[in-house]
């Protein structure tokens, strides 16, 4: 069961009109339940006590009682190419143990309790002087003061060691407007500025 300000979280973003999916990356909900919780009544009020009376969520799930088995399970060492262990096969394992609740509960309970993977450390890809500079085409919409709005695009250089850019504003991406955007950030840059990058990549 689901608490009340997880279930505002999912009505706020699908009022937003973020898609199921992108919902279901940033809350751990399954899409299924996201169809579900949009149709209840709108909530404009968080009081989670209130709520958990009116769902009689006073008592625990019986699958609490299997908590340490399954925190056990999901730590259980397992091959690459198996992956992480699924809700339904916890669910399989709980059913031989005697577990008469419903999968909802145990798939939750899994969510909430399987150990969250450290994040990825970002490793720049750092460059050394005169070995290589970036390019690539971009867009952007631009308001103007009397309110009106065009989409802008450009061509974008940039030095990887000194970080130095060079901005174009170009009307399409058509080949010989990359050759022509090269040839001006080459000018501006002075000969590569200092660190003599010309490779693109």
């Amino acid at each position: 069961m689901y608490k009340q300000l997880e279930r505002y979280v999912v009505q706020k973003l699908r009022k937003k009109k973020v898609s199921q999916k992108e919902v279901r990356e940033l809350t751990g909900i399954s899409e299924k339940s996201i169809q579900r919780i949009e149709k209840e009544p709108e909530i404009t009020d968080i009081n989670e006590e209130a709520f958990r009376k009116s769902r009689n969520m006073g008592r625990p799930s019986p699958v609490s009682q299997y908590e340490a088995q399954i925190l056990e399970w999901l730590q259980e060492p397992r091959a690459p190419e198996d992956g992480l262990i699924k809700g339904q096969e916890i669910l399989a394992r709980l059913r031989q143990q005697g577990y008469t609740g419903g999968k909802s509960a145990v798939y939750e309970l899994v969510r909430r309790i399987r150990p969250k993977e450290p994040p990825k450390p970002i490793l720049r890809f750092e460059g050394l002087p005169g070995e290589f500079s970036q390019h690539d085409f971009g867009q952007r919409w631009v308001t103007f003061a009397d309110g009106t709005r065009k989409l802008v695009r450009f061509f974008a250089s940039r030095l990887k060691y000194s970080r130095f850019v060079d901005i174009q504003i170009v009307e399409n991406e058509q080949q010989e407007t990359v050759v022509r955007s090269l040839l001006k950030g080459f000018e501006h840059f002075g000969g590569g500025a200092d660190d003599g990058s010309f490779l693109t990549t």
